[in-house]
């Protein structure tokens, strides 16, 4: 039903889903998830401010695309994200460990980005392709059938 939602809502609601409602808990569960992050998030750091997490912007991005998520909904799945949170945390703390600064860091993850959406969109149009190239261009017609 999520899947519906965010592949199309006017066809899920013309199918019977509940658009409205299921909108709303998933609005009350993303504040959820939230608060309980941020609850994570301040312990960890000690403190409360308002700029605490200025700088994670690129890498929630990059994991959410990079995990498989559709910007323009209806696709994704959580344990894709997942792999691209353990892929893109590995490779900061690698990174960090080899003394790479923060900017350099954030380079290389704005060039896995860049990367990932090219060869999404580079295997997309390749598959298309095969796809239109294999594709019947319709049934011969068998002889007509009498009883």
């Amino acid at each position: 039903r999520i899947y519906a939602i965010g592949g199309s809502p006017d066809t899920a609601l013309y199918a019977g889903v509940r658009v409205a409602r299921i909108r709303l808990g998933l609005f009350i569960l993303s504040g959820l998830v939230c608060a309980i992050a941020s609850i994570v998030f301040t312990a960890r750091l000690a403190n409360a401010r308002a700029d605490n997490a200025i700088g994670l912007e690129l890498d929630v991005i990059t994991i959410a695309l990079l995990g498989g998520v559709s910007v323009f909904g209806g696709k994704g799945k959580l344990t894709g994200v997942f792999l691209a949170l353990v892929l893109i945390a590995t490779l900061r703390n690698v990174l960090g460990l080899s003394q790479i600064g923060g900017d350099a860091q954030g380079t290389v993850i704005g060039l896995l980005l860049i990367f990932s959406l090219l060869l999404s969109t580079t295997v997309q149009r390749l598959y298309g392709g095969l796809q239109a190239k294999l594709k019947p261009a319709g049934l011969p017609k068998g002889p007509e059938r009498t009883t």
